[in-house]
């Protein structure tokens, strides 16, 4: 009754990831998924939505993502000097594939989480139930102890979506798309203060993307624990540059307005893509490294008041 039931099932989310909405029957679905949590089944159900998306996204890493980063789907492995010329030539397009690729799978994602609303109501929350239940009463533990198997931590369907994410995608462990996001991003940046034009639609989808996607073991978004640091490095290392740069060609009245003209691009450049918090510590870094470094004149002094 099981295996019906969940071929069903697992066709609807096919169908759902694949964009075949109207082939997708949401009262069967429901009633199905019902039927598989009222019989006991929904560890099973959980497995099996598990899989269906991992293999989804492993297709898409391996179909969408990786010809745009120049490596062999087979091997995974890059071809030579592919991470340097697509990130120098194609960056933008890079970004923009992986763009849709995330605002699809995020539609996607929503819609499987809807579908599965009695996994959710009928098989998480009786859990919660029985653990609270448990904890509030301990002469219950005997009674109990066989509901809670092995799902104490297991998340619901849309985290559980954005986990996977996370893991085939972003950090996938056979193409380096991790590592060729952080190079395209921060040479759009690079590009950007140089006085290009780039595709900030792009930057700011990849930075939203870091931010919803979370590191289990450092409680913080991929943004943080996997990107700012980068940006920040690379960031100080080029004002530290562009400072000496400057020192040697301008006197003071111009360089204190190139080091503010420099503070308000990188706070448009906040407002446009980049999370509020890292404002701060980017400006931190242009004083530190155009003013505090070089000394306080009585210029400089007189510039900030």
């Amino acid at each position: 009754q099981f295996n019906d039931a969940w071929e069903v099932i697992a066709q609807g989310i096919w169908n759902v990831l694949h964009k075949n909405l109207l082939d997708v029957l949401p009262g069967d679905l429901y009633r199905r998924v019902y039927n598989i949590i009222l019989h006991k089944n929904g560890d099973k159900l959980y497995q099996g939505v598990r899989d269906i998306i991992t293999q989804h996204l492993e297709a898409v890493a391996r179909d969408q993502i990786a010809p745009a980063l120049g490596v062999g789907a087979r091997t995974g492995r890059t071809k030579a000097g592919s991470i340097r010329g697509a990130s120098s030539d194609g960056g933008a397009a890079f970004l923009n594939i992986l763009k849709k690729a995330w605002e699809d799978y995020l539609t996607a994602i929503r819609l499987v989480g809807d579908i599965l609303l009695y996994m959710v109501c009928g098989f998480f929350i009786p859990f919660a139930d029985c653990l609270l239940l448990f904890i509030n009463c301990p002469s219950n533990r005997n009674a109990i102890s066989p509901l809670l198997g092995s799902f104490a931590n297991v998340p619901k369907v849309y985290q559980l979506g954005l986990d996977l994410f996370r893991d085939t995608v972003v950090r996938s462990p056979r193409f380096p798309v991790q590592q060729h996001l952080h190079q395209i991003m921060l040479e759009q940046i690079q590009k950007e203060r140089e006085g290009k034009i780039i595709d900030r639609g792009a930057i700011k989808s990849a930075v939203g993307m870091l931010l919803a996607l979370t590191d289990v073991s450092q409680n913080n978004s991929l943004y943080v624990v996997d990107f700012e640091e980068h940006y920040l490095k690379t960031s100080a290392a080029f004002y530290k540059v562009e400072s000496q740069m400057l020192l040697a060609n301008c006197d003071s009245a111009e360089y204190m307005e190139k080091v503010q003209k420099r503070l308000n691009e990188e706070q448009e450049r906040t407002r446009q893509y980049l999370p509020e918090t890292t404002e701060p510590k980017i400006r931190n870094i242009i004083q530190v490294e155009m003013i505090t470094n070089h000394g306080k004149t009585m210029e400089v002094i007189e510039y900030f008041g």
